[in-house]
């Protein structure tokens, strides 16, 4: 039923012709809509096939014939514009526009090429700018990195220069000094808080430049130990720092008997002192084993080492 390139025609009806208006007079005529009928004989029903309409009265299928629905569909297909979609009556407006549309096309085709050079400029442009900025942040990230390794602790000038004034460990061990309180706070507290008070006690009282022991690992307890006006690195049983837990515990033992002197009744077990000085006497030597003994001089060696922890972010100065 369409229509071809140079006529319409209806092919139910076998009708041609070279103009539009003829062929639509012809769709309204008895004869192509008498053909569309299609009435069975068990139902007398008729059918438009065009529209999928169905009905029992040739009356009323009459008046469908007539509804817009129905011409719309049989009415034939417009011209049509492959490039804009616009559809004409005729072919001679469809050339027209044709015309006219190829031009617009092509315009619009410059607009679009002309918006890419342009998008592709910036592109460019935004790319050679990231590229000025990456080279600037690499530069400042080596320079921060030159900065970082020129100020990395340097361990052998902190002991040799920064700690060049520190006094020898045996000076040390030779100005610890215990006291009868330190004594009753062993016997209270027991032999790793009363020796360990003692030591780290005398340690504070020194600058940290002047100290003799600095950790510079805690983790793997490595310790440093100024003796003979030198620094050298504590072997692993830290036997310079056993000689200073040892000293200590021996003057405090010693105080035991001058104590003792001054509290004459600590020897009768029904005075109150005799608790005291049991308690002193026990935890004044170490353990009542030799393991429990070594057991807590490690754990006096690590509250020291604790104590002496460089902290490299924060170097004293001289």
């Amino acid at each position: 039923m369409p229509c071809t390139t140079f006529y319409y025609e209806c092919n139910e009806c076998d009708y041609m012709s070279y103009h539009l208006y003829e062929c639509r007079t012809h769709f309204t005529e008895s004869r192509h809509v008498m053909r569309k009928v299609t009435k069975t004989a068990t139902n007398n029903l008729y059918y438009c096939d065009d529209c999928s309409y169905v009905c029992s009265k040739q009356s009323d299928y009459q008046k469908h014939v007539e509804t817009g629905k129905h011409k719309s569909i049989d009415k034939p297909k417009a011209n049509t514009c492959d490039k804009c979609g616009k559809s004409y009556e005729t072919m001679s407006g469809l050339w027209k526009h044709g015309r006219k549309c190829m031009k617009t096309t092509s315009q619009s085709m410059e607009i679009i090429i002309v918006q890419l050079l342009k998008d592709n400029q910036e592109f460019k442009q935004l790319i050679i700018e990231q590229n000025k900025q990456m080279m600037e942040l690499a530069s400042k990230t080596t320079n921060t990195t030159n900065i970082t390794n020129n100020n990395k602790f340097n361990l052998t000038v902190f002991l040799n220069d920064t700690c060049k004034d520190a006094v020898n460990m045996s000076d040390f061990i030779k100005m610890l000094t215990v006291t009868m309180t330190d004594l009753e706070t062993t016997g209270k507290l027991g032999f790793i808080e009363g020796i360990t008070g003692v030591i780290v006690r005398k340690l504070r009282e020194l600058d940290i430049l002047k100290r003799p022991i600095h950790c510079n690992d805690l983790k793997r307890e490595s310790v440093y130990v100024k003796d003979n006006d030198k620094w050298e690195k504590e072997q692993d049983d830290k036997p310079k720092l056993l000689s200073a837990i040892q000293s200590v515990s021996n003057k405090n033992i010693k105080q035991l008997q001058q104590w003792k002197e001054e509290n004459p009744d600590c020897v009768e077990p029904t005075s109150s002192k005799n608790d005291d000085y049991l308690y002193m006497f026990k935890n004044s030597m170490g353990g009542a084993t030799d393991e429990e003994e070594d057991k807590n001089i490690q754990k006096v060696m690590k509250n020291i080492i604790k104590e002496v922890v460089i902290d490299k972010d924060n170097i004293p100065v001289k």
